[in-house]
């Protein structure tokens, strides 16, 4: 946390500190823009061939560290190491694949059909925005600023990057990688501190902000982006449903139930935070859940050895990110136990272990009303419901005011496919969750509170760029049909070309 000019960072895991780096001062913002702004000018002039040339170092730059970033990932967070590799590593290279593979068609001037005018053209050009401010979290500090500043760039844009003020090293660490790839100076800029350095960049001006976090944050950014009419993409909370059918099979319902729900301890927009399970398996399934659970490991991803170096350790769950974050599960779980329900496993925080862990945590018969059935928990806490139908499942997954991400589970395909068209949320899975924000192919995104826009994909590339229309017309006239004058004679030809190109 800030300390005068100097902003620490800080293991959850240990307390440790990982490292410091300096504060942005908020009056260099401004001018950190002006940068971002000249060099993007000369950037968007080089050909989209020519900015794609820069992946294939950027590729081998993040190959080359990717162990040391894993590691750097797993101290300043407290996830697993092996998740540091994949949910952060792979959904970098995926990116830059993508792009490679992709950027040019989804980018290229699109022609239009004019119908009966075909004496004109009109085409549609991606143009570059100018300057992206993006505002990113802590819980995946690397890979999620990664394929946001990745396809920025590529769209033509600069780049403002203000990390989390809880997960620094990381952001630094990106911005360092961009630039042993040899990124031009300027084009991603690094700004470092609390809430209060986001709301100086969104201040000064960007041409697009990029917000992952909290709804309540979200708000904020919204409203002043607002005041200038800056467009932006909004990535916020979850709520997401995980719904069991009869039919599921129940060992790999289990599994995915287990890892959605406490994989990088929970703290994840589309970690399943409700299970609804229909009433003819919710006894085997939730026996399952509660055993598979119980065995996950738990403690620091990390350990220095004798001789210093640093080491992975054999663990399945880390903690949470600080106290606050730990308190606010142990709220949720101490809510629901007085409103009646049950704790199958956890329920407590581990005082056994430095930092803040707390431990996989099962609920059942909590009533409809608890907060954990309403609000965003962030932590490593799975509330189970019994339903009696598939109807009943549906009306309660989309009772909800988040709209993220959803999953069902049935072997009948027709009716897994029937259900899923039917729940309300920005990505559905069938039996399986998650895993697809790490494949840029795909787009992230919700609605509701949620957010607003996409991310990855064509959807999400094109979100960098602003859409011109171009129409052109070189057909000989020295006139056309709807100019002045409006004489009876072209009163009487317009209403004949009406009836003529629209009447069947």
């Amino acid at each position: 946390m800030p300390n005068g000019t100097i902003l620490r960072s800080y293991s959850p895991a240990t307390g440790e500190v990982v490292g410091s780096l300096p504060l942005t001062e908020i009056p260099a913002i401004p001018g950190m823009l002006a940068k971002a702004g000249a060099a993007q000018r000369v950037w968007e002039k080089r050909a989209l061939a020519e900015r794609l040339r820069f992946l294939p170092r950027l590729r081998a730059e993040l190959l080359t560290r990717k162990e040391e970033i894993a590691r750097l990932v797993s101290w300043e967070t407290g996830k697993p190491y092996p998740e540091s590799l994949t949910v952060e590593l792979i959904p970098a290279l995926d990116m830059i694949r993508f792009l490679e593979k992709e950027a040019e068609r989804i980018l290229r001037p699109e022609r239009l059909g004019l119908g009966w005018f075909v004496h004109k053209r009109s085409i549609l050009e991606h143009i570059p925005l100018g300057v992206v401010g993006i505002i990113s979290p802590w819980n995946y500090p690397f890979g999620i600023p990664f394929t946001q500043v990745t396809a920025a760039l590529i769209a033509g844009n600069a780049v403002l990057l203000k990390p989390s003020e809880l997960t620094p090293l990381s952001g630094r660490r990106l911005v360092e990688v961009f630039g042993e790839a040899g990124l031009e100076p300027d084009l991603l800029q690094l700004i470092t501190g609390e809430g209060s350095r986001g709301e100086a960049l969104v201040s000064a001006g960007p041409d697009k902000i990029v917000f992952t976090g909290s709804v309540a944050t979200g708000k904020k950014v919204m409203g002043a982006a607002a005041q200038a009419l800056i467009p932006l993409t909004l990535e916020l909370g979850g709520k997401d449903p995980m719904l069991v059918l009869k039919d599921a099979n129940l060992e790999r319902a289990a599994n995915g139930a287990v890892w959605g729900a406490f994989t990088n301890a929970g703290q994840v927009c589309a970690s399943v935070e409700r299970c609804y399970v229909e009433r003819a398996v919710a006894e085997e399934f939730i026996a399952k859940v509660v055993a598979k659970a119980g065995r996950l490991r738990q403690g620091s991803p990390l350990e220095r050895a004798p001789g210093g170096e640093v080491v992975a350790k054999p663990v399945d769950i880390g903690p949470l990110i600080n106290e606050t974050q730990r308190r606010k599960v142990q709220a949720q779980v101490e809510e629901a136990l007085a409103l009646g329900g049950k704790v199958l496993c956890g329920g407590e925080p581990r005082s056994d272990l430095p930092g803040y862990f707390y431990p996989p945590t099962v609920l059942v018969n909590v009533p409809p009303g608890a907060a954990v059935w309403r609000e965003e928990t962030f932590g490593p806490l799975l509330p189970i419901a019994v339903v009696d139908s598939a109807e009943e499942g549906i009306a309660l997954a989309n009772d909800s005011r988040y709209a993220l991400s959803a999953s069902v589970w049935s072997q009948n395909r027709r009716q897994a496919r029937a259900v899923a068209g039917r729940l309300e949320a920005g990505t559905v899975w069938i039996n399986d969750l998650i895993y697809t924000y790490g494949l840029a192919a795909t787009p992230w995104g919700g609605y509701k509170e949620s957010g607003l826009g996409r991310t990855h994909a064509a959807e999400g590339l094109r979100d960098f760029t602003q859409t011109r229309h171009r129409n052109e017309g070189y057909y000989p006239l020295k006139s056309e049909l709807q100019w002045y004058p409006y004489t009876e004679k072209k009163r009487i030809w317009l209403e004949r070309l009406i009836r003529f190109l629209y009447g069947r």
